[in-house]
């Protein structure tokens, strides 16, 4: 028997289905006042962001996870949600029942809206629902497990639902609904397991052997034993293709008229520096330092950070490291900053503005950057410059503890230092920046939000932030462009550089670089072989 659905992330997989049991609320239901259940879904919230952070701090290397904590984030302090909350508590609800009851109603508004992305956003409200109810001890009966390797099969997947799956057993996912632009299918392609929906999974029982086709849509239940033989023909020739493309990301990235590019990682923590990343990527294109800040309860000290660079850097020597300067603030807030509360912090207070602000923190992460220079190919690169003066000041700052260390018999050894353009006034005075620094790395991720007013994080906003939009891709041409008159390189190490459909415009921009999640450095590779960049190389 075949059932037909919505491919929301490729791959094949066989196995025996398992029904998913989701958790049951059992909450007593018994309004304890006002005050009372007020403070509990207070304490709940604290909770589950202790929970996020420490989410984040683990889930560094996965984007999607980490973009989908962030969401969380973002919702765990929407005024809407909270004010919702608030008045069910009023009205003399307990607090479990009116987190439900609030995460319900706005969960159908989004379902009801004419547009798939914001449909897919109703899953959210409800996950974060989930997961305070988790906080307040309403959720029944010990977590969902799988005893072995297996196709789960549910009416629905929550993003942290599928965060918490064991990987190792998941074979694939089949759910009755869901979208392809869901949280849940995103981090299903971002672990690389094969997903369909929209499907009648009352056809399905437990136990039954199943064949998912992710590449077309199809779910086969207990195939006889030529479609078996067939499927199994169709999913080799599809793992020899990823093998291939495994293989081909350890060779270098060349144009099919000669022109190298540079196809380097994305690296959040320590962890994502395997052997294999380190063969098969040009370098890293951007170190996250922000995360050494995360895994930390206080702030590291220079001789905890200088370990962690003098690692990084010894292990891809001689190939260049990146290393982008802390980004805290905004999205990434971690508690021992007792940063402000800002009505919108993505224009507020955080990155390069923080470290010129306090320069004790700065100082110290800059002196154990300089110590590490000593150990590898060390590029420095600074985000969230808004104005040419911010830039005299870190080399300045810079110079200053260079002279410093050297009284101090700790000679620094050669670097590069750079800039991310990321803000539409950097992509603008771009032709006065390139002649202070080695090298510009574009941050489209927040460059488009900039440039298009739309913040990244806010959903209602998906369908106008758009990393490919003409506005965003002439500043970025304009920045590439005034950097090759200078004659330094310039990157991308935002999402767009894994958008492969783009790559030949951004070659014929003069883009030499692009720093992609370490699993897509083979497809980026293999894309980029298949480009003409013609007389603009």
């Amino acid at each position: 028997m075949d059932l037909f659905g919505i491919c929301i992330s490729e791959g094949y997989a066989a196995g025996n289905a398992c029904m998913y049991q989701k958790p049951t609320s059992v909450g007593s239901g018994i309004f304890a006042g006002v005050q009372e259940e007020l403070q509990r879904f207070d304490t709940a919230k604290r909770l589950a962001k202790q929970q996020l952070l420490e989410a984040l701090r683990r889930l560094s290397d996965n984007q999607a996870a980490s973009e989908l904590i962030q969401v969380q984030e973002m919702l765990l302090d929407d005024t809407e949600f909270s004010q919702a909350v608030r008045d069910q508590i009023d009205s003399g609800h307990c607090a479990g029942q009116a987190v439900t009851q609030a995460a319900a109603s706005l969960a159908d508004f989004f379902r009801a809206m004419d547009d798939s992305y914001m449909t897919a956003r109703a899953s959210d409200f409800l996950d974060i629902a989930n997961r305070l109810l988790d906080c307040m001890h309403e959720n029944a009966g010990p977590a969902f497990s799988m005893e072995r390797p297996c196709i789960l099969v549910a009416e629905e997947l929550l993003p942290s639902q599928t965060l918490s799956l064991d990987r190792s057993k998941l074979l694939g996912i089949v759910t009755a609904t869901g979208s392809f632009q869901s949280h849940a299918a995103i981090l299903a392609r971002s672990m690389g397991i094969p997903a369909i929906t929209g499907l009648d999974i009352a056809t399905i029982d437990d136990g039954q052997m199943l064949l998912l086709d992710g590449c077309h849509g199809t779910l086969t239940i207990d195939p006889d034993p030529e479609r078996y033989t067939k499927f199994c023909s169709e999913q080799n020739k599809h793992q020899s293709h990823q093998a291939e493309l495994r293989r081909s990301a350890f060779d270098p990235a060349v144009s099919a008229d000669g022109v190298r590019v540079e196809v380097c990682a994305n690296i959040g923590v320590l962890d994502d520096i395997t052997d294999d990343t380190v063969r098969c990527a040009d370098g890293v294109g951007l170190f996250r330092s922000e995360f050494l800040y995360l895994a930390h309860q206080d702030y590291p000290d220079e001789q905890t950070q200088f370990e962690a660079y003098k690692y990084a850097l010894q292990r891809f020597a001689p190939k260049r490291v990146v290393i982008r300067t802390m980004d805290i603030g905004a999205d990434k807030k971690v508690p021992y900053f007792s940063l402000p509360q800002e009505d919108n912090p993505a224009l507020g207070y955080r990155a390069l503005r923080i470290c010129l602000d306090r320069r004790d923190i700065f100082r110290t992460q800059l002196r154990a950057l300089l110590r590490a220079s000593n150990y590898g190919n060390l590029a420095i690169m600074i985000p969230m410059v808004s104005k040419v003066e911010e830039v005299f000041q870190v080399k300045t700052l810079l110079s200053e503890l260079r002279q410093e260390l050297f009284q101090q018999a700790e000679p620094c050894g050669s670097y590069e230092f750079g800039i991310m353009i990321e803000t539409p006034a950097a992509a603008i005075m771009s032709a006065e920046l390139a002649g202070l620094v080695d090298f510009f790395s574009i941050g489209t991720n927040d460059l488009t939000q900039y440039t298009l007013a739309a913040d990244r994080m806010n959903p209602m906003l998906q369908t106008i932030y758009d990393q490919e939009d003409e506005a965003v891709l002439r500043l970025l041409a304009f920045a590439a462009e005034n950097a090759q008159k200078h004659g330094i390189w310039c990157g991308i190490c935002g999402d767009l550089a894994t958008h492969t459909q783009l790559l030949p415009r951004l070659l014929r921009c003069g883009i030499r670089e692009l720093s992609v999640p370490p699993a897509s450095v083979g497809l980026v590779k293999a894309a980029i072989r298949t480009i003409t960049v013609c007389d603009h190389a």
